[in-house]
C-alpha cells in the first residue's frame, strides 16, 4: 500500500463540522496574535481513520502546534486517502470517491454483460448447429 500524509488528504477536516481545512491551516501556520495551541478537536479525519488528538497529547485538552505538525506530516498506510482538492469539503471528496466507485462498478457490469452475451451467442450457434445436424439425421433415417 502506498504511503500518504494526512496533510495532503481531502478527508482532513475541521472539528466535528467536517468543513474544509485550508492551505494555511494544513501547514499549521500561526498568524500574529493567534494562539499556538490547538483545541483537542481542531482537526479530525472525516473517515474516522485517525484520532489526531489522542496521538499528539493523550493527557490534555489541547496540544501545541509544534507537536501537531509532525502528526499531519507523518507518512501512513491509509486505504481511505483521497488527494485534497482545494475548495472541496471532506463530504464532497467522499461523493467524488463514491461516483468513481459507481463508474467502476458500471464498467465492470458492462464487461460482464458483454462476456455473457458472447457466451449466449456461442451457445446459440452450437445449439443451432446441433439441431440442424439432428434434423438432417432424422430426415435421412425416414
Amino acid at each position: 500500500m502506498e504511503k500518504h500524509k494526512c496533510v495532503d488528504c481531502g478527508f482532513l477536516a475541521k472539528g466535528h463540522t467536517f468543513s474544509e481545512v485550508n492551505d494555511q491551516e494544513r501547514r499549521l501556520e500561526i498568524t500574529s496574535g493567534a494562539s499556538n495551541i490547538l483545541d483537542r478537536d481542531s482537526f479530525v479525519c472525516a473517515e474516522g481513520k485517525m484520532d489526531f488528538a489522542n496521538e499528539t497529547d493523550p493527557s490534555g485538552d489541547a496540544f501545541p502546534v509544534l507537536r501537531a505538525r509532525p502528526v499531519f506530516q507523518k507518512e501512513r498506510d491509509c486505504a481511505a486517502f483521497r488527494k485534497w482538492q482545494r475548495g472541496f469539503t471532506p463530504k464532497e471528496h467522499r461523493e467524488m470517491m463514491d461516483r468513481e466507485e459507481w463508474r467502476k462498478w458500471q464498467e465492470k457490469q458492462r464487461r460482464d454483460d458483454f462476456k455473457w452475451r458472447i457466451f449466449e451467442l456461442v451457445v446459440l450457434v452450437i445449439g443451432a448447429g446441433l439441431f440442424t445436424l439432428l434434423g438432417a439425421w432424422i430426415q435421412r433415417s425416414i
